[in-house]
């Protein structure tokens, strides 16, 4: 599975309230307003080409639903400069 269709299929799912289609499918989730939390386990051996894929995936499929700069978390330097590179790249796009 491609990481960028998942991207696209949590952007068609989870923030829109569940219905029934018309072909008895279902699409959307109950809680569409609570929270989202993914969690990667990357074993990427700093792989910076890998890393920007990721950032770019994220950002172009999912960047609406992203927490503010505000809730940055600073205390680790990996997960700040991750953070900061979403952030950026989504910046940048605006």
């Amino acid at each position: 599975v491609k990481f960028e269709d998942v991207c696209k299929v949590i952007k068609d799912h989870a923030f829109k309230i569940n219905k029934q289609l018309g072909d008895g499918k279902i699409e959307g989730v109950p809680n569409p307003a609570d929270p989202l939390f993914i969690s990667l386990d990357l074993k990427t051996r700093n792989n910076i080409g890998t890393l920007n894929r990721l950032t770019k995936n994220i950002t172009t499929h999912l960047r609406k639903y992203l927490l503010p700069v505000k809730y940055k978390y600073n205390n680790k330097r990996f997960y700040s400069y991750l953070y900061y590179s979403l952030t950026s790249y989504r910046d940048c796009k605006d």
